[in-house]
């Protein structure tokens, strides 16, 4: 196993939601403002831990960023559903496909 030693943990303090800061940093807004940042060192982009505490994030209260976390969590779960219900309806598809081939139906 390797561990790559250049890779940075972000811990929310208990005003933040990480869930929100994930968002925040992967958002348009928040790439552009990493893409300033970093450092291209041998055509991969860096940025160190100092350079990353520096970076002001947006700040709502954080009973919004649990409602957004919130939002989030039940949208994810509602794919996860869709696509268990897709793929049920393919194998289902598929089966009615073979019985009607084989003149079974």
């Amino acid at each position: 196993m390797a561990y790559a030693g250049y890779l940075i943990r972000i811990r929310p303090n208990k005003q933040n939601n990480s869930e929100y800061i994930a968002a925040y940093l992967n958002s348009t807004h928040g790439k552009k403002i990493l893409e300033n940042m970093c450092k291209n060192i041998v055509g991969m982009a860096n940025i160190n831990a100092q350079e990353l505490q520096e970076i002001s994030i947006l700040q709502p209260p954080l009973e919004l960023q649990n409602t957004y976390a919130s939002i989030v969590h039940s949208v994810e779960k509602a794919k996860e559903k869709l696509i268990v219900s897709s793929e049920v309806t393919g194998t289902l598809f598929n089966s009615l496909l073979q019985r009607a081939f084989k003149g079974n139906l």
